[in-house]
């Protein structure tokens, strides 16, 4: 069979082999497949090969994949996968479509218009940063419908994310020659192993808790495209099971670890925060950066691979990986004030500037109200929901915190007991906390409060009543806390920069 499938492949060539009007075929061959370029639709034919991670040796097995490969496909992109083929005749004369003795199968896609991938985009800085929320958005929507694995499945386990974790590693010293870069691969490799035997607890609770889903596997910037103007997410993993049934942060690593590849360390960490405000995912941050330097060294050692390794790609991950092994100083910054005096706003231009994690009290409580059994004894800004989102933002930003993780906690911080437990927090983790106080003139409050409540397109129900409210129980900062504190008049750009200055000097931000 494996003398025979390049004939198929040239027969393939000739426009009379298919069944719709053909001009002409591009060819593009990878090292497990065929992919036949014909106009209107591409037809992907899996090889007949063995890498280990994946075996299509025999027809059945192939039929098997492209069937995955398409139900896998359909759930991102089903405007783009189609159908399986089956071609029967022979390989001089083969008929797509006849089913009657086949002697392969094709995955049958609308073909996508070349150049228009989210990585050709990138490198011709054509990329908008709009598709950043949308692809937060997709994924986000993904990763919570998909099926979770069975609590006795392997995959999911320890010993099965230290397989693959630490595959990456295997052979690589005997390819280098270098020994700053032997050095370095082996430091990394200790310090994988220490954090994998940290982490363990933590990844058992993610399994027990659901996050071990069937992703999509090879989510990179390359397996992302334009159609039809709408990001399409293609190219799953259908082949390995231990590829796919994966934490949905570790889905998500292998995105983010491509933009900070790409220098596009902002985008990715307002991918992340589109995608945690979404999800509510926050136990996942302390295995983001395991998991981003697992999906860098996927690239180094394919860097390595063959007969002529590409040393400058190698060290550009291996670099990589080492930034997601280093420890980084985290820092908290607590939003102040009441109901439209531009938090939200500001603690967005915060957190890309800054590279933190925002948490937001309105999105919190929303979650929390959707989450409760019984919504109709909830008062969405009554005492039990006050304490509930208070809890719950408090435990997060513990969490990301002990992490190593810098968070801008996004609520209004009126009452004195609530900062007091947020900085007796931070000197706990021993963490500098400073105090955003937003004002602005009281008519543009509530001009604020009144078109956000017509758009309703804000997580916040706030109106001008609960600002009020917010009024008449506001603790004003004590001195000890003024000392904390950078005050920002919001109606104000240059006001803002400067408090962004400010944070500069604070040594908590970087141009």
């Amino acid at each position: 069979m494996r003398d025979m499938v390049p004939e198929l492949i040239n027969s393939l060539r000739l426009p009379e082999h298919y069944p719709h009007p053909v001009d002409e075929i591009e060819v593009i061959e990878t090292h497990i497949s065929w992919l036949l370029l014909t106009g209107d639709y591409a037809y992907k034919i899996k090889k007949p090969v063995n890498f280990g991670f994946l075996d299509f040796t025999t027809l059945e097995q192939r039929r098997y994949c492209c069937d995955e490969e398409l139900r896998l496909n359909q759930r991102l992109a089903p405007d783009i996968y189609e159908a399986v083929i089956p071609i029967s005749g022979s390989e001089a004369d083969p008929r797509l479509g006849d089913d009657s003795a086949p002697i392969e199968y094709a995955v049958r896609m609308r073909q996508f218009e070349s150049g228009k991938r989210l990585d050709q985009l990138l490198q011709q800085h054509r990329f908008e940063a709009q598709w950043i929320d949308l692809l937060a958005a997709q994924i986000a929507d993904f990763h919570q419908r998909i099926p979770m694995v069975a609590q006795d499945s392997p995959w999911g386990e320890a010993e099965t994310i230290s397989a693959v974790v630490f595959d990456n590693y295997s052979h690589l010293t005997e390819k280098l020659d270098n020994p700053a870069d032997i050095e370095l691969l082996e430091r990394l490799e200790a310090h994988t192993r220490s954090e994998f035997e940290r982490l363990r607890p933590t990844l058992a609770a993610r399994k027990q808790a659901g996050h071990i889903r069937e992703c999509h596997g090879d989510l990179h910037l390359g397996n992302i495209t334009l159609f039809h103007g709408e990001l399409r997410l293609f190219d799953c993993i259908e082949f390995n099971l231990q590829f796919r049934w994966i934490d949905t942060i570790c889905d998500l690593a292998f995105l983010l670890m491509d933009l900070e590849a790409n220098k596009q360390f902002r985008w990715a960490n307002r991918c992340l925060n589109r995608y945690l405000e979404l999800t509510g995912d926050y136990e996942s941050l302390e295995l983001l950066n395991f998991y981003k330097a697992y999906r860098s060294m996927v690239r180094a050692k394919v860097a390595m691979l063959g007969e002529h390794p590409d040393l400058e790609t190698f060290r550009h991950y291996l670099n990589l990986t080492a930034h997601y092994c280093q420890e980084h100083k985290p820092f908290l910054l607590l939003m102040h004030g009441v109901s439209g005096t531009g938090k939200s706003y500001l603690s967005e231009r915060l957190f890309e500037a800054m590279g933190a994690i925002r948490i937001r009290s309105d999105v919190e409580r929303k979650r929390i109200y959707r989450e409760a059994s019984r919504r109709e004894e909830l008062d969405l800004y009554g005492p039990d929901m006050n304490l509930r989102t208070f809890n719950r933002a408090l435990d997060a930003t513990s969490s990301m915190l002990r992490a190593g993780i810098s968070v801008v906690v996004d609520a209004t911080f009126i009452r004195l007991r609530t900062r007091t437990l947020y900085r007796q927090l931070a000197e706990k983790e021993g963490v500098p906390v400073r105090i955003i106080s937003c004002h602005c003139d009281q008519n543009l409050i509530e001009a604020r409060l009144k078109r956000r409540t017509e758009e309703g397109l804000d997580p916040s129900d706030a109106d001008v009543t609960v600002m009020k409210r917010q009024l008449e129980l506001l603790h004003p900062l004590t001195e000890e806390e003024q000392l904390l504190t950078l005050e920002v008049d919001t109606r104000d750009d240059e006001a803002i920069e400067q408090l962004l200055a400010q944070l500069r000097g604070h040594n908590l931000i970087s141009d």
